[in-house]
C-alpha cells in the first residue's frame, strides 16, 4: 500500500475553514496496488492499517478498526463521524469507443416542473449538462454532470428517478442520452455509486461500464 500524507489540508481542518473533513481515503484501482490518504498525524494509524489488514482494506472489520482510531483525534479537531457518508464507492469507467443506442429524453436548457429532488434549476444555471425523461409535461428522472464540464476530459454522472416511475427504464434512457451528448464534446462519462447498491451496478453495467477502482472515504462534520 501507498501513503500519501495531506499535510496541507490537515492544517487548514486545524483553522476550522471546513465544514466537512475526510481524515482517511483508501482507494485501490483493479490490479493495481491500494493507495491510502491520510492527514499527517494518522499516518501510523495507516501504517498500522497496512499490516493489520493487507488485502482487506474493503472489509468491514477494517471500517470499524479505523472509526475506532480516528475518531478520538477528529473530535479533538472539533469533528464528529458523519456515519451516512462511510461508505465503500465503486468507480465505473467505459471504453472510448463503446456506443449505446439514442436516448429518448431531452437534454434541459431552461426550467420545468420537476418531479425529482433534483435541482435541475441549479444544475442548468452552474453549467451542468442534464438530460431528462419527460411524461405529462413534467420531470420524471434527469441525468446530469455532478460539475460544469468545461475544459474536461472525463466528468462523474449521476441519476435520479421520482418514486413512483423506478423499474420501467427511465434512468436508463436518461443516461444513454446523457452519455451521447458528452460523446459529442469528446467527454468521458465516469459512474460512481456505492458498492452495495446493486440495481446502479447492473444499470451501469448494461451502458457497458466496468470497474476500474473501489473506494473508502471516511467523512465527518464539523461540530
Amino acid at each position: 500500500m501507498i501513503i500519501c500524507e495531506e499535510k496541507a489540508f490537515e492544517r487548514i481542518l486545524s483553522l476550522g475553514f471546513c465544514d466537512t473533513a475526510v481524515p482517511v481515503s483508501v482507494r485501490q484501482n483493479i490490479g493495481e496496488e491500494a493507495v491510502i490518504t491520510v492527514l499527517p498525524s494518522l499516518k501510523n494509524t495507516a501504517k498500522a492499517f497496512e499490516m493489520l489488514f493487507s488485502g482487506r482494506y474493503f472489509s468491514k472489520q477494517a471500517h470499524e478498526w479505523l472509526r475506532e482510531k480516528v475518531c478520538p483525534f477528529m473530535y479533538e479537531m472539533g469533528y464528529k463521524d458523519n456515519r451516512q457518508s462511510r461508505k465503500i464507492t465503486q468507480i465505473m469507467t467505459m471504453d472510448s469507443d463503446s456506443s449505446l443506442p439514442d436516448g429518448n429524453c431531452h437534454i434541459l436548457k431552461s426550467d420545468m416542473p420537476n418531479l425529482t429532488s433534483a435541482d435541475v434549476s441549479s444544475l442548468i444555471e452552474f453549467g451542468h449538462i442534464v438530460a431528462v425523461k419527460i411524461l405529462d409535461d413534467k420531470i420524471v428522472s434527469v441525468a446530469y454532470t455532478n460539475l460544469n464540464p468545461t475544459d474536461c476530459s472525463a466528468v462523474e454522472i449521476g441519476v435520479e428517478t421520482a418514486t413512483g416511475y423506478r423499474k420501467r427504464g427511465f434512468a436508463k434512457d436518461a443516461l444513454c442520452t446523457l452519455i451521447n451528448e458528452l460523446k459529442k464534446m469528446n467527454i468521458s462519462p465516469i459512474y460512481v455509486c456505492s458498492k452495495t447498491n446493486r440495481a446502479s451496478i447492473k444499470l451501469a453495467k448494461s451502458l457497458n461500464f466496468k470497474t476500474e477502482a473501489i473506494e473508502y472515504n471516511y467523512v465527518f462534520r464539523r461540530i
